[in-house]
């Protein structure tokens, strides 16, 4: 239950936003602006394994803390 309560604002937040682009532009609009939304995904991804893969390298067996839940 917990978990849910964590991801319940930014499970609120893409239905707000994807909501709003349907409102607004339809499904072109929605087609438009899929791929910098999945952008932002993937760069946040990339982001997280390389600082992952750096801890291995220039930390090994310390690393810290790159995704933590609150």
């Amino acid at each position: 239950m917990v978990e849910m309560q964590d991801n319940a604002f930014s499970i609120f937040l893409m239905w707000a936003t994807k909501s709003i682009i349907m409102q607004l532009g339809g499904l072109t609009a929605y087609r438009r602006y899929a791929p910098f939304f999945l952008g932002m995904i993937m760069g946040y991804v990339t982001g997280v394994a390389i600082g992952a893969i750096s801890d291995v390298f220039f930390f090994p067996g310390e690393g810290h803390e790159i995704h933590c839940d609150p």
